[in-house]
Parts: structure tokens; C-alpha cells; sequence
């Protein structure tokens, strides 16, 4: 219980410091001007960047840089491509999935910890694909239209698919949570638990892929809207308060990562299946509200 209660004091302090960033980042747009030389109005930032999770944004962007800069990865390997970044990724994905098995809790820890190692791996792959591509390494942009895209796409797929079925697997044989305890007096209740299981991880699942098809979807909106072409209209529609609000609701919870960080913080603190039975509605009226209000949003900003 004490190391429970140390664990969410950390994570709440995290949580604090990422707001603080966030609130930064606020009054860093609020001081952009217009550049009639620039073709972007967010100097060294990009839609994407606003919209990213706070992990990506705060932790493992820079760590991705610090990390390249350090061992000159790009200029040391030149054979090195974002896509065997996004492989290795795969495979620290995999070994994550089986460290998650275990019935111990320490264990489990470890793999989260893994995973945040492919995490940082996807962050690294993006960057190499800037650096190989001539773009600037200090703006999140995505490289649309690639085969190194695609694959990067599908190895998050693989590796988030891998890490959340490994999960459910150990919690249909753990049985820890105490919402499903009370089920499983008998066989016939224990096979609506583990049914009641596997409709949660399923509908998580699938939150994650809405999360990331609406994500993307409204990244290229913005980006079009903001970043084709810089004018003092895009300038304000920018650094209005509705238009980060929109952006940072996307960042908090609209994102796949986002929702993948919050399913390692449960499996960290041993509650995956009560995140998962919390998330198995309510998370679907979050997603397409959250679209809803982005589309009017999109509608009125269009129409200006």
C-alpha cells in the first residue's frame, strides 16, 4: 500500500509538471506575430506537436534528440532508416508483452518500463525519418505518404495490439481485480467474468483504434487550416483560447498514446481490468464528443 501511495504521488507530480508545460506552451503561441516570410506560423512547432501526448512531447522527444545528438546515430550509421527503428521497436514491444505474464508485480513493472523503451523507440524513428529526409529535426511533423509512414503505422499497431493481449491474458489468469472476484463463486459465473474481461480489453482496443484514426484526421484538418499557408487570420485562429483548447482535449485524451499511457499507469499500479471496465463506455462518449465539438469547432474557424 505504501509504495501504491508513493507510486501516484509521483504520478500526480508528473502530471502537475506536464500542466505547467502545457501552460507554457499556451503563452508561447500567445506570443507568435505574423511573418509574411514564413510558411508556417508556429515557430519550431507544428500542429502535431500541440496535439501529441504529453509523454511524446515532454519525455521521449527529448530524450530522442538528446540521444541522437550524443551518438551522431544518423551520421554513424548511414544505412540506418527510421524503419529498423520502428522494427526494434516491434521487438522490445514483444518481450514487454511476455515480461507482462508474470504474476508478480515487480515483473509487470519491468515491462512496463519495456514498453517505454519502445515508446522512446517510436519517438527515435521519427526523428531519423526527418533527419534522412532534409526536414527540420526540431519540428513533429509527420512524413505523409511513405512506405517508412506505413510501417511505422503498423509496428505501433503490432506493438500496442501485443503489450494490451498479453495484459488480458495475465489478468484472465490472475483474476486479481475485485470486480471480477465476486463473479467467479462458480464455473458458470467465471465464464461471464472472463466474457465480461474480454469485452472491456476488446472495447479498449478498439477506442484505441478510433483514438487513432480521429487523431490523424484532425491533425491533417489543422494542419491544413494553420500551417499551409501563414495570414494574420491564421495567426489568431491559432492563438485563440477555444483553438488550444480543442488541440490540448486531443492531447489529454484523444490519442492513442495517450490512452496507452494511462493503461501502463494501470497496469503499473495492478489495476488494468477496473481501468478497462471504467473505460468501456465512458471512453467512446469522451472520443466522439470530443469530435463532435472539434468539427462545429472546424466548421466556424473554416467559415472565418
Amino acid at each position: 500500500m505504501f509504495r501504491q501511495k508513493i507510486s501516484i504521488s509521483v504520478l500526480l507530480f508528473a502530471f502537475s509538471l506536464f500542466l505547467v508545460k502545457d501552460l507554457a506552451l499556451f503563452r508561447t503561441i500567445q506570443s507568435i506575430t505574423f511573418n509574411r516570410n514564413t510558411s508556417l506560423p508556429f515557430p519550431q512547432i507544428s500542429v502535431k506537436t500541440v496535439m501529441l501526448d504529453h509523454v511524446n512531447c515532454y519525455v521521449m522527444s527529448p530524450l530522442s534528440h538528446a540521444f541522437e545528438e550524443s551518438l551522431k546515430l544518423t551520421s554513424r550509421f548511414p544505412r540506418l532508416t527510421a524503419n529498423h527503428v520502428s522494427y526494434a521497436g516491434v521487438v522490445v514491444a514483444g518481450v514487454a508483452a511476455r515480461v507482462v505474464l508474470s504474476d508478480t508485480l515487480a515483473v509487470r513493472r519491468l515491462a512496463v518500463a519495456l514498453f517505454l523503451v519502445r515508446q522512446f523507440l517510436d519517438d527515435l524513428d521519427g526523428l531519423v525519418a526527418r533527419i534522412s529526409t532534409g526536414l527540420a529535426r526540431d519540428v513533429d511533423v509527420s512524413v505523409k505518404g511513405t512506405r517508412g509512414y506505413a510501417v511505422d503505422g503498423i509496428c505501433d499497431a503490432i506493438g500496442f495490439t501485443l503489450f494490451v493481449a498479453a495484459v488480458f491474458v495475465q489478468s484472465l489468469r490472475s483474476s486479481r481485480s475485485s470486480a471480477y472476484k465476486a463473479l467467479s463463486a462458480d464455473s458458470e459465473a467465471d465464464s461471464r467474468a472472463r466474457r465480461l474481461l474480454l469485452r472491456n480489453f476488446a472495447l479498449f482496443g478498439l477506442q484505441m483504434a478510433i483514438a487513432c484514426v480521429l487523431w490523424n484526421r484532425y491533425i491533417d484538418a489543422f494542419h491544413g487550416l494553420l500551417e499551409t499557408q501563414a495570414t494574420p487570420t491564421t495567426v489568431q485562429i491559432l492563438k485563440s483560447r477555444l483553438q488550444f483548447l480543442v488541440m490540448w482535449l486531443w492531447r489529454c485524451y484523444g490519442n492513442a498514446h495517450q490512452l496507452m499511457t494511462f493503461f501502463l499507469i494501470a497496469v503499473w499500479l495492478s489495476r488494468a481490468p477496473s481501468f478497462v471496465q471504467s473505460v468501456h463506455f465512458v471512453g467512446f462518449v469522451a472520443l466522439f464528443g470530443l469530435s463532435f465539438l472539434t468539427e462545429i469547432h472546424l466548421n466556424d474557424v473554416r467559415i472565418t
